[in-house]
């Protein structure tokens, strides 16, 4: 299955700007397999104030956190490539 971005990738924002009180909380990256679940979280997410980046694999969201920053990710428990409890295990800083 290939990745699909829901939303272009983060750029810093000003401090603040999300109404949200530390910047880097504001990113979200949700990792969601079907399309129809991921634009409706991502849909949700952002009228909450998040700047929000989808995919919907394990290996796109990955790829993703070796270039950019998130605060919260909400993965999916069952992904075609890696299930979401070892994604939470496996970050581009080592294990957690």
């Amino acid at each position: 299955m290939q990745s699909t971005i829901a939303a272009e990738p983060l750029q810093p924002s000003p401090t603040g700007s999300s109404g949200l009180d530390h910047p880097r909380l504001s990113y979200l990256l949700i990792v969601e397999d079907e399309a129809a679940q991921l634009r409706t979280l991502t849909r949700i997410m952002q009228a909450e104030g998040f700047e929000v980046f989808g995919c919907q694999t394990a290996a796109a969201a990955l790829d993703y956190l070796q270039h950019y920053d998130v605060g919260v990710a909400i993965i999916d428990l069952r992904l075609p490539d890696l299930d979401g409890v070892h994604g939470c295990v496996v970050t581009p800083d080592g294990v957690v």
